[in-house]
């Protein structure tokens, strides 16, 4: 594809086909790059660990609410570790 592009620019800009649009100064590709990693640069990541820390206080504390508001029996039928392997319908109970 890029060959075929040069040979184009070559036969009517009359450019000799050198010109290649990943490494040429006038394409907007490079500019595109160089403009992406300056905004990556300036970006303050101490906002991000902020909201990341605040994010997992919140979800915690739904965690705990959520444990808090089971009642005893839920918690022990959660807990109850099967002592065969044969499967148990708990509908029949």
């Amino acid at each position: 594809m890029r060959r075929l592009l040069c040979l184009w620019r070559a036969k009517f800009l009359g450019d000799g086909g050198r010109f290649d649009p990943f490494t040429s100064s006038h394409s907007p590709i490079p500019q595109f790059i160089a403009m992406l990693k300056d905004v990556i640069r300036s970006v303050d990541y101490s906002d991000c660990a902020e909201i990341a820390l605040a994010m997992f206080v919140v979800a915690f504390a739904m965690m705990v609410f959520a444990v808090l508001r089971l009642s005893r029996k839920s918690a022990d039928r959660f807990a109850s570790i099967p002592l065969s392997d044969q499967v148990k319908d708990p509908r029949d109970e």
